[in-house]
C-alpha cells in the first residue's frame, strides 16, 4: 500500500504521520516507492545522515520513519510553518542531483531569510549568501544537504 504525499493526503497512514509512527513496509514492497517524493527531494545517499542534517541545520523533525526488512530506509520530516519534507534511499539519484537546486523552502518573511543566514553563520554552515530573487524577494543560495544537493530559503 502506497503513503500519498500529494496536496497535504497522507492516505490510510495519515494517522500514523500525526502521531510519528514507523510503519512496516511487507517484503512485497521492497524497491518500491511506498510514498510520493516531495518536490525536488527524490534521494538520499544515507538517510540517517540526511535526517540528522536536516534535523540539526533547518529544526526538522521526524514524522515517520519507512521500514523495510527491519531497516529505516526512508523518513517524513516535519517542521513548523513548513511543508513536509521525504528522504528515501537512494543513493544514485541522490548523486545525479548533487550540486543542483532541487529543494527550495518557503520562509515567512524576507526578514525570516536574514535571520536563517545569520543563523546558518553561527553555527558555521556554509552557503552563498542572500540574492534577490526574481520576483524581487530574498533568497539564501548556496546552502548543501549531505549529498551535495542545495537547498534554497526563500521569501516572495
Amino acid at each position: 500500500m502506497e503513503v500519498h504525499r500529494l496536496h497535504g493526503h497522507f492516505g490510510p497512514f495519515r494517522d500514523l504521520f500525526e502521531r510519528g509512527r514507523r510503519v512496516a513496509v511487507g517484503d512485497e514492497q521492497v524497491g518500491r516507492r511506498v510514498h510520493d517524493p516531495p518536490p525536488g527531494r527524490p534521494g538520499a545517499g544515507d538517510v540517517a545522515r540526511s535526517r540528522a542534517w536536516y534535523q540539526r541545520v533547518l529544526g526538522f523533525e521526524v514524522a515517520i520513519e519507512f521500514v523495510e526488512d527491519g531497516e529505516v530506509r526512508g523518513v517524513a520530516l516535519r517542521r513548523e510553518g513548513c511543508s513536509q519534507l521525504a528522504l528515501r534511499h537512494d543513493p544514485a539519484r541522490a548523486q545525479a542531483l548533487s550540486g543542483f537546486d532541487a529543494l527550495a523552502l518557503l520562509v515567512p518573511s524576507r526578514a525570516e531569510v536574514e535571520t536563517w543566514k545569520a543563523a546558518l553563520d553561527e553555527a558555521g554552515e556554509p552557503h552563498g549568501g542572500v540574492v534577490t530573487g526574481h520576483q524581487g524577494g530574498k533568497v539564501l543560495v548556496g546552502l548543501h544537504d549531505p549529498d551535495g544537493i542545495e537547498i534554497r530559503l526563500y521569501a516572495n
